[in-house]
């Protein structure tokens, strides 16, 4: 279990979704985020997980609202 360190995470703006990410700080990519005008709340999305199952999630989060979208997110351009 000690490598399951790492939080899948939506950005959202009200409930609109800004950003699909992972990070093993929550905190502080908050504050990046907020900083860099992506949004007010940070969300953890499930349990800790394993880096590559992260990245995989991350990935398929992205490819989905883009299909239904017409777009990527604006924080994963």
């Amino acid at each position: 279990m000690a490598d399951r360190d790492t939080y899948r995470y939506t950005m959202r703006d009200g409930n609109k979704i800004i950003k699909f990410g992972i990070t093993d700080n929550p905190e502080r990519r908050e504050a990046e985020n907020r900083a860099a005008g992506l949004g007010d709340t940070l969300r953890i999305e499930g349990p800790r997980v394993k880096n590559e199952t992260a990245r995989d999630w991350e990935e398929g989060k992205i490819d989905a609202f883009a299909e239904r979208e017409g777009h990527k997110p604006r924080g994963n351009k």
